[in-house]
């Protein structure tokens, strides 16, 4: 069984609309759909739909710049000559030249189109993601194969000021210890019990939200899906080992291929994946910045190793945690390869402590990439470590 490297701005797309216009003999036609290079595509609820040649982009000075094209649709037709296309800066607005925009800076940018008394700036804005560096992805070495490994993303709320929390940790201890499933599984830790606290981060309230925990401490989901009860730290590792050994026992619907870079200079973590699918879904794909090695007294702790804190949720990407839509949040198409990036700042790191537990990026950083299907339940999960990359993974 392959093992993984243990670990760990997006946003979601609305998919492209389409209508049916009558000809001048009364018979219905199909509308001109969106040009197959404008793959980049927000619809709003009237109909009028903003596409762009790109998702994502990268802006360095090593790479030549990159020049964007934007084409308008009102319910199918292609109307870009008659529309205005804006890309919002701040609080403001400036509309474009020629339906093109060349990013100087990295970041997520937002455009908007207007066609007439209809524009997509409240409900479709469409966003294009430019980052430092695009990390380069391991060649598939299994492309006709469909068997993919499958792997479980458990889920862990939890607070250094939590003294019943130490049980949980063990739990899961315990099932990475002795597990036949360990290799089958990735954890994040949410530290949520004292927001407001070093450990915590934006990102962890977020998507203890999204997994609908935070009403008691400690609480385990598998998948943003299956609770897990915290009783007695061997019943944790028991339901963990049951619960992920069902799981993972049929080959997964999708597979990751990840990369990283690490920018000391930048400060800036660059994270490139591909998701391959088999069946099809409207799959969302969202990354997550862990940190490893932190040292922080632990309420209810009874041995050293509760003080030492890992898999800590620091950023997530994207940001609102709802993921990344993939194919304009269509249906999949089986077989296709799809594709995600983003990028994290270290400064979102826990960078306090003294001695060895100062904060080493290299090594006490790394990201996990996970995908959803539409009921927002964790189909696969990978993790990469820093400078490092997780190819396509297969059963044997």
């Amino acid at each position: 069984m392959k093992k993984f490297f243990t670990v760990a701005t997006m946003f979601a797309l609305v998919a492209g609309f389409t209508a049916c216009s009558s000809s001048d003999d009364g018979s219905s036609t199909p509308p001109a759909a969106p040009k197959e290079e404008f793959v980049n595509r927000a619809t709003s609820n009237s109909g009028l739909t903003l596409a762009a040649t790109h998702h994502f982009l990268e802006v360095s000075e090593e790479a030549e710049p990159t020049e964007i094209k934007f084409a308008v649709y009102n319910n199918g037709q292609d109307v870009t000559s008659d529309a205005s296309v804006y890309v919002l800066e701040g609080n403001n607005s400036k509309k474009l030249v020629d339906a093109k925009f060349t990013p100087k800076a990295t970041g997520v940018y937002q455009f908007w189109a207007s066609y007439g008394l209809e524009n997509t700036k409240a409900d479709a804005l469409l966003n294009i993601t430019a980052v430092s560096d695009v990390p380069t992805i391991l060649a598939d070495e299994n492309p006709a194969s469909s068997n993919f490994f499958h792997s479980a993303l458990i889920i862990k709320a939890t607070g250094v000021n939590c003294p019943n929390c130490p049980r949980a940790t063990d739990g899961i201890h315990m099932f990475f210890d002795q597990s036949n499933y360990a290799d089958n599984a990735v954890q994040m830790a949410l530290h949520t019990y004292d927001n407001g606290h070093y450990l915590s981060s934006k990102a962890a309230i977020t998507l203890t939200s999204q997994a609908g925990l935070g009403a008691s401490y400690p609480a385990i989901k598998i998948n943003f899906d299956q609770i897990i009860p915290t009783t007695a730290s061997s019943e944790i590792a028991a339901k963990l080992d049951k619960a992920i050994g069902a799981i993972c026992s049929n080959a997964a619907e999708t597979a990751i291929a990840a990369s990283t870079s690490y920018n000391a200079e930048t400060g800036t973590i660059s994270v490139a994946a591909k998701i391959k699918c088999d069946e099809p879904n409207k799959y969302k794909v969202s990354a997550v910045l862990l940190q490893d090695n932190v040292y922080f007294y632990q309420q209810g702790a009874d041995k050293a190793e509760h003080n030492m804190h890992d898999a800590i949720v620091r950023a997530v990407a994207p940001t609102t945690g709802v993921g990344f839509a993939l194919n304009n949040g269509k249906e999949t198409t089986t077989g296709k390869v799809y594709d995600f990036c983003c990028e994290f700042n270290t400064s979102d790191l826990y960078s306090k402590g003294t001695g060895e537990h100062t904060l080493d990026v290299l090594r006490d950083a790394r990201v996990i990439v996970y995908v959803q299907t539409a009921d927002k339940v964790v189909e696969n999960v990978v993790s990469c470590g820093l400078n490092q990359k997780v190819g396509f993974a297969y059963n044997n």
